[in-house]
């Protein structure tokens, strides 16, 4: 619908519908760019330190004595698969 019809079907003004469609957009824009800059970057960073552990825990496999060459080798093999991701 155009501001028009919106503000027939309202009966208001179409000045009240075009501030409101601004208002609104403008909240839109607010949340997100929360969303951005606060929401992802806290994802991303959990991510990273989850990546970094499991990471550390395979080198650690890897790096052990008693770990069976089978399982440095597939520890070796999930480590290149994050590597390359």
């Amino acid at each position: 619908m155009t501001q028009e019809e919106i503000a027939r079907e309202l009966n208001v003004d179409q000045s009240t519908v075009s501030r409101d469609l601004q208002y609104i957009k403008q909240e839109a824009k607010k949340k997100i760019e929360k969303y951005l800059n606060e929401d992802i970057l806290f994802e991303y960073l959990r991510y990273i330190a989850g990546s970094n552990e499991v990471t550390r825990k395979l080198w650690e496999i890897v790096q052990n004595e008693k770990t069976m060459t089978k399982d440095k080798m597939n520890a070796l093999s999930l480590l290149m698969q994050s590597y390359n991701k």
